[in-house]
């Protein structure tokens, strides 16, 4: 082989090599757009069960994680505060603790304890028919391939989670906890989708968290988007 044919083939490889890199980034990008789409059709379809069983709802997650479920509480429910999660670790209780709890198992757990406080146990469950059978559909739903949880933004949390369990959550009078959950690829890429706390509609922002307040005119950015009902 001739010079210029080595280095004619050295231009095809290093040509062939940056067009698989950029189809392999394209990909993943559609994945991770994919992947916050379906999550934000969820908290929808979560939002409109609330509003119409008179339950509350909340969308749970692990951090990181690749994949959520649908869950409901049939009682009622008190979100538990950064005061109580605190105070229930500075007394040396390490276990998990729960984001959202039935007020008045957590009231009768500090009766029975006072100097330890408790928030109680969680009161959500699976979706269930009116017969009662668990919709399975519902308690494991995948995100998409190469696409997790990366951080959650609570009103209940004043810095963002990114291990643990997180959830959003959607009451029965038509509002929803105002929430952001980052969604990442692993490479760099991220996508964040906001939970409207007075609508529970659910704007998905094609960046991560902190570069929102860069975003101008979003109705007009073709990548954002909002869930609106059918």
């Amino acid at each position: 082989m001739t010079l210029i044919e080595i280095i004619i083939v050295v231009v095809i490889m290093a040509l062939s090599s940056a067009g698989i890199t950029m189809s392999l980034g394209a990909l993943t990008r559609a994945n991770l757009k994919s992947g916050a789409g379906r999550l934000a059709g969820a908290m929808r379809y979560a939002y409109n069960r609330a509003v119409v069983q008179g339950t509350t709802v909340r969308v749970r997650f692990k951090l990181p994680g690749d994949s959520f479920a649908i869950e409901e509480a049939h009682g009622g429910v008190l979100l538990a505060t950064r005061k109580d999660k605190e105070q229930k670790r500075a007394l040396g209780d390490n276990g998990a603790v729960a984001d959202a709890v039935d007020p008045w198992a957590a009231a009768e757990a500090r009766i029975r304890n006072p100097d330890k406080p408790s928030v109680g146990a969680s009161p959500f469950g699976p979706l269930t028919t009116s017969e009662g059978e668990t919709l399975k559909r519902y308690t494991n739903i995948s995100l998409g391939r190469g696409v997790q949880f990366s951080r959650l933004f609570a009103a209940n949390e004043p810095k963002p989670r990114t291990q643990g369990e997180g959830a959003v959550h959607f009451f029965p009078g038509g509002r929803s906890e105002h929430a952001f959950v980052e969604l990442s690829d692993g490479k760099g890429a991220a996508y964040t989708l906001e939970v409207n706390a007075l609508t529970g509609r659910v704007r998905i922002h094609p960046e991560a968290y902190e570069r929102l307040d860069s975003v101008q005119n979003l109705d007009d950015d073709p990548d954002a988007s909002e869930v609106k009902d059918p």
